[in-house]
C-alpha cells in the first residue's frame, strides 16, 4: 500500500537518499538547496514537497516545487533550466511497472495539487511516461532540451559541425579559459554583461530578478554546485569577456550551462567557451558526465545548439490550474504581465537605438547650420 502525503522533517534522511537515487533527481532537490532557492525568490516562496511512501517508509515517488502567492493565488512556476518534475525511485522506472507507475504518478499529482492553484514546471527527460499526470487533470506538452552526452573531451570536440569547430579553435587561440571565484567583483561583471546579453535577445530583466540570479549563483557556489567559467583575452587574462554559470549535480553526473554573459562580437567565442567548460568538467569529474544546454525559445538558438552537436532531447512541460475564478484571474494577470514585458522591451531595447540615431541626426543638422 502507498500513502501520499507531505514530506515532513523526520523524512529528511529518506528524502535525501531518494533524490540521490532517482533517475529524475538532481542536486537542487535536496531540502537545504530548496530552502536556499526559496529564500531568494520574489515574492517570497515556500517549499512544498509531497511523497508516495511505501509500507516500509521508503519513497516510491516524490515531487518538490517552490510555491509563491500573488493576488491570493498559490502558484508554482518553472525553475530556470533544471528540472522540478516528479521523481521516481529506480525500481519504479522499470518497464514492467507501467500500470503501477501510472497510478503512482496520478496519486502524487493529486496530492501536490492540494496546496496549489496553478502549476507550471518541467520534468526531467528520464520521465518518459506522463499518463498518470494527464489523468490527474494536468497537461503535458512536449518540449526539448539539448544535451552533450557521455564521452571523452576529445570526442566532444569533434561533435560541433566543421564551421563551429574552426571558429572555436580560432577563438581558443586568442583567449584563456578557466574557473573563476563567485566573488562580488566577478558577480558584478557577470551581471553587467548578462544584462547586455539579454537585451540582444530582446528581453528585459527586472532588478529583483537580477538580484535573485546573483544570490543563487553566489550561494549555490558556496554549496559547491555552481561555478563560473570564464574566457578572457590573452592580452588581459584577468578581465573576462565572457562567463557562463555552470550548475553541477555530481550524484547524477550532470551539468547545466545555465546562464551565459558576454561582451564580444567574436562568433567563435561562445562555442569555444562551452567546449572549454565541458572539457574542464569532464577532466575534473569524468567522461560519464552529461552537459545540458536547456531549451531554445527561438529557432535561431535551437539551430546554434544543433551546430554544436548537442542532441535535441524531449521532455515534458507539466501544467495544471484549479478550475474556478482564480484560474481566470491568473490567466488575465499573465496577459497583463506579457503586455508589460513587451512594452518594457520596446522601451529598453528598440527605442534607445532609435533615440541614438535621432540624436546623431540632430547633431548633423546643427553642424550643417
Amino acid at each position: 500500500m502507498v500513502v501520499y502525503r507531505t514530506v515532513c522533517p523526520e523524512d529528511e534522511v529518506r528524502w535525501e537518499a531518494f533524490v540521490r537515487a532517482s533517475p529524475q533527481g538532481n542536486a537542487f532537490m535536496d531540502a537545504a538547496t530548496l530552502h536556499l532557492l526559496a529564500s531568494h525568490e520574489r515574492p517570497t516562496a515556500r517549499v512544498r514537497r509531497v511523497g508516495a511512501f511505501q509500507e516500509d517508509g521508503a519513497l516510491a515517488a516524490g515531487w518538490a516545487v517552490l510555491v509563491r502567492r500573488r493576488a491570493g493565488i498559490r502558484y508554482c512556476s518553472s525553475f530556470p533550466l533544471f528540472y522540478a518534475g516528479p521523481m521516481l525511485s529506480p525500481e519504479w522506472n522499470a518497464p514492467d511497472r507501467t500500470t503501477a507507475r501510472m497510478e503512482l504518478l496520478n496519486g502524487l499529482a493529486r496530492e501536490l495539487q492540494k496546496g496549489l492553484d496553478v502549476l507550471d514546471t518541467e520534468a526531467a527527460p528520464e520521465l518518459s511516461d506522463a499518463r498518470g499526470l494527464l489523468y490527474a487533470g494536468c497537461t503535458a506538452e512536449q518540449t526539448y532540451t539539448h544535451v552533450w552526452g557521455a564521452g571523452s573531451h576529445e570526442e566532444l570536440g569533434k561533435r560541433p559541425n566543421r564551421s563551429k569547430r574552426q571558429e572555436a579553435a580560432s577563438a581558443t587561440k586568442r583567449h584563456v579559459f578557466g574557473w573563476r571565484e563567485t566573488d562580488a567583483k566577478t558577480l558584478g561583471l557577470f551581471d553587467r554583461m548578462h544584462n547586455r546579453t539579454l537585451t540582444k535577445f530582446k528581453w528585459v530583466a527586472s532588478r529583483s530578478w537580477r538580484r535573485a540570479l546573483l544570490d543563487n549563483i553566489r550561494d549555490l557556489g558556496t554549496a559547491g554546485i555552481c561555478r563560473l567559467f570564464a574566457a578572457a583575452p590573452t592580452a588581459t587574462p584577468d578581465v573576462p569577456c565572457a562567463l557562463v554559470a555552470v550548475l553541477l549535480s555530481p550524484d547524477h553526473q550532470s551539468a547545466w550551462l545555465w546562464r551565459v554573459a558576454y561582451q564580444t562580437d567574436d562568433s567563435g567565442l561562445i562555442p569555444a567557451l562551452y567546449l572549454q567548460a565541458a572539457e574542464a568538467i569532464k577532466r575534473e569529474f569524468g567522461d560519464g558526465w552529461k552537459i545540458n544546454f536547456g531549451g531554445s525559445p527561438n529557432m535561431s538558438l535551437a539551430r546554434f545548439k544543433d551546430y554544436l552537436g548537442a542532441v535535441p532531447t524531449p521532455h515534458w512541460r507539466i501544467r495544471w490550474q484549479r478550475p474556478g475564478p482564480k484560474a481566470l484571474l491568473w490567466n488575465s494577470l499573465q496577459v497583463v504581465k506579457e503586455t508589460v514585458r513587451r512594452r518594457l522591451t520596446l522601451w529598453n531595447v528598440i527605442r534607445p537605438p532609435r533615440a541614438g540615431k535621432l540624436a546623431a541626426d540632430m547633431a548633423s543638422l546643427k553642424g550643417g547650420e
